[in-house]
């Protein structure tokens, strides 16, 4: 086969002989039988490949183009107008085959979109406008290239607008007033304050077909109604919410009840200004929604919030979640933790880590054992600054969050990223350390990094005599990889190692080679 396509099909032979189809496959082995007889050799070109293998290496190239071009964030969307100039056949064969290619027209602000879509076929648009630069705005003659693309609604399956000013948000929505019934993807991003309302009739109050809607500071009342008819979202993404755009816990579980195949959430609010009012009932008489397809959860803002919100929906396949508080005095997530001990893969044994970092702290837990492709991940996010606020909250946060879960955690991370140093304060109290280590009950393995080793190992001091198994009573060993006054740290540890040996309980300190793995995905 090879030797066959090798010059004049120029790589898309070894795809071609990938092909599955039985028919297709009767016909390269006589390709190759013909070219093996000796006398009755005779080259075969890529012309001579009928049309429908033509269209199978057309399909593998498309699929593969885009995604390699998607992987460099470059657009491929439009790769197979490629294929269209090299000879009338390969045009005729693309254009005639628009759902199998899943071909598409790309309209950005510099695309002449009137002459560009009287030009090509009636196919599907996509209309994109990205710019991660605040002083490039579009123009008003590039506006008006997006806007005339959006007059074709009919048409138009994705809208991803990003980087808008007020004054494009506005012209942009009043373009989108009435209904788009073929769009599937939206995305709207405003990184400018104060950013317009959307109009109650944005879409016409209906999109029916939509399976994503990210919004990024865009306040729009409307959406619960929005939501309402959007029965095939799979995921919606709701960033940066500003206090304008508020939506109660209530209201967003009232919306999202029709929605069964949603797989991903993310709620981000801007300020934790956005905060429910006090709530007349108890969270346990709250009537639970189903969302039997959601399998990731993200959520930013306060903890009222997200309790109210879990309170009120059961969702059996979580595996993922995300959650990010400002930071409070109080932390109160008990409806959390009953949320989070019902979901299957957490009452698994998991590794739990517990980091410290430039203006947010946060806890991460993750199963030993894990196959699956999708990330299977809990992790709890605090945003503050200074280190004494960061440990006393964490520790409430831990202490609430994971009663539920404490039998499942066997391993313990305690690490610093600071990218300052001095960032880290010594001058906690141990009970606040102590206070932090309390919910892990079924911790075997306690690893300290860094810096953090030594005031962990001085607040351990504390456990003497009947005290030694009060906090980690089923630790094993201690394992300490620290440059960082490492004889200061065993020397530290050494009352509590003897109090544990006393009592039956023995810990052994180990050093330890291992780098602590980070998590610095944040809002």
């Amino acid at each position: 086969m090879e030797g066959v396509f090798r010059d004049d099909v120029r790589g898309f032979g070894s795809k071609a002989a990938e092909v599955s189809g039985r028919n297709v496959q009767v016909r390269f082995t006589l390709i190759s039988e013909v070219d093996a007889t000796g006398s009755l050799s005779r080259r075969v070109t890529i012309g001579m490949v009928p049309d429908d293998v033509l269209l199978e290496i057309f399909g593998f190239y498309v699929k593969e183009a885009y995604g390699f071009l998607q992987t460099m964030n470059l657009k491929g969307v439009e790769v197979w107008c490629t294929l269209t100039h090299v000879c009338r056949r390969w045009r005729s064969v693309v254009l005639s085959s628009p759902l199998r290619l899943n071909l598409r027209l790309v309209c950005t602000s510099k695309t002449c979109s009137r002459e560009m879509l009287y030009v090509w076929p009636t196919l599907p648009i996509v209309i994109e406008e990205w710019s991660h630069d605040d002083t490039q705005l579009l123009s008003e003659k590039k506006n008006d290239n997006i806007i005339s693309a959006l007059e074709h609604r009919n048409r138009i399956c994705q809208i991803s607008l990003g980087n808008l000013g007020p004054s494009q948000l506005d012209a942009f929505t009043e373009s989108m007033q009435d209904p788009f019934p073929m769009l599937t993807h939206l995305e709207l991003w405003s990184k400018f304050e104060p950013a317009t309302a959307i109009p109650d009739s944005f879409l016409g109050g209906s999109s029916p077909l939509l399976q994503s809607l990210r919004f990024w500071n865009i306040p729009f009342p409307a959406l619960t109604n929005l939501l309402l008819s959007t029965n095939h979202l799979v995921y919606l993404r709701l960033r940066q919410i500003p206090h304008s755009g508020y939506i109660s816990p209530g209201s967003m579980v009232a919306c999202l009840s029709s929605l069964t195949g949603l797989e991903t959430l993310d709620l981000s609010f801007l300020s934790p200004r956005s905060h429910p009012g006090p709530s007349a009932r108890h969270p346990s008489s709250f009537p639970r929604v189903d969302l039997p397809a959601l399998t990731e959860l993200y959520f930013h803002g306060v903890s009222e919030y997200i309790e109210e919100f879990v309170a009120r929906i059961n969702a059996p396949l979580l595996s993922h979640v995300r959650i990010a508080f400002f930071n409070q005095l109080v932390f109160d997530v008990s409806q959390l933790s009953r949320f989070i001990g019902g979901v299957d893969i957490f009452k698994a044994p998991c590794q739990s880590q517990v980091h410290f970092d430039d203006g947010f702290t946060f806890v991460k837990l993750s199963p030993f054992e894990d196959t699956v492709d999708r990330p299977r991940t809990l992790v709890f996010y605090i945003k503050c600054t200074p280190s004494e606020w960061q440990l006393s909250s964490l520790a409430q946060v831990c202490c609430s969050s994971l009663s539920s879960l404490q039998r499942s955690l066997e391993s313990l991370d305690i690490a610093h990223f600071y990218t300052s140093p001095g960032h880290w304060h010594d001058d906690m109290e141990n009970t606040q350390w102590l206070e932090l280590l309390q919910p892990f009950i079924a911790v075997k393995g306690l690893y300290l990094f860094g810096e953090l080793a030594l005031p962990v190992a001085q607040a351990l001091q504390e456990l003497a005599g009947e005290r030694a198994t009060e906090v980690l009573p089923a630790l094993q060993g201690i394992y300490i990889q620290s440059h960082h006054a490492p004889g200061a740290v065993r020397e530290a540890l050494e009352p509590f190692i003897a109090a544990r040996q006393f009592s039956g309980y023995p810990v052994v300190v180990h050093h330890t080679e291992r780098m602590p793995e980070y998590d610095g995905w944040y809002w």
